[in-house]
C-alpha cells in the first residue's frame, strides 16, 4: 500500500488520479464508503462521515474540472480553469497548525460539502506548482493508455510517467 500524501499538491494529484484506466473499472470512487475511505487516506477524516451518492458526484465533478489544467492547450488556459474552481468555491483560508506542522486550511461555506473542501486545497495547490515550477511541469503519463496525472519535480525536466509502475 502506498503512503498517504502529506501535502496538498500530493492530495491534489491523488484526487485526480482516483480514476486510473489500468482498474478493470477506471472509476475507482465508485461509492460513498470508498469515498470515506479514501477521505481518511489523504488526511480529511472530518469530511469523511455521512457521505451519500451526490457527494461521489461532486467529488467526480471536482476531478474533472481540476483535470482541465492538465488538458489546456496554454498556461494561461490552465490558470484560468483552476481560478475558475476556485471562485465557484469560496472559502476563508487561513495558515494553521496541523498534526505539528503548519498547512493551509481552507474552511468552505458548506464545511459538510466534500468538493467545496476539497476544492481551493486543489486548486491552490496546482496553481503554486504552476507559479513554482512552471505549467510544463504539470503532466499526463505518457505510458499508453494509462492517464494518470503527476507534476514533475525533477532538476532535468525529464519526468514521463505518473509512477515506477508506468
Amino acid at each position: 500500500m502506498r503512503a498517504a500524501p502529506t501535502t496538498d499538491l500530493g492530495r491534489a494529484i491523488e484526487v485526480l488520479n482516483t480514476w486510473d484506466t489500468f482498474a478493470p473499472d477506471p472509476e475507482l470512487i465508485d461509492g460513498p464508503e470508498i469515498l470515506g475511505r479514501f477521505l481518511r487516506w489523504i488526511g480529511h477524516p472530518e469530511l469523511a462521515s455521512a457521505l451519500t451518492d451526490r457527494d461521489v458526484e461532486s467529488f467526480r465533478n471536482l476531478r474533472g474540472r481540476l483535470r482541465m489544467a492538465f488538458e489546456a492547450e496554454s498556461e494561461a488556459d490552465s490558470v484560468k480553469h483552476l481560478n475558475r474552481v476556485l471562485a465557484d468555491h469560496p472559502t476563508v483560508s487561513e495558515l494553521a497548525q496541523v498534526g505539528g506542522e503548519w498547512r493551509f486550511v481552507h474552511q468552505a461555506s458548506r464545511p459538510d460539502d466534500v468538493a467545496g473542501a476539497l476544492a481551493p486545497e486543489c486548486s491552490i495547490a496546482l496553481l503554486a506548482a504552476i507559479r513554482d515550477r512552471g505549467w510544463k511541469r504539470l503532466g499526463i503519463c505518457a505510458a499508453d493508455p494509462c492517464t494518470c496525472v503527476y507534476v514533475d519535480q525533477s532538476r532535468n525536466r525529464s519526468r514521463r510517467y505518473c509512477s515506477d509502475l508506468c
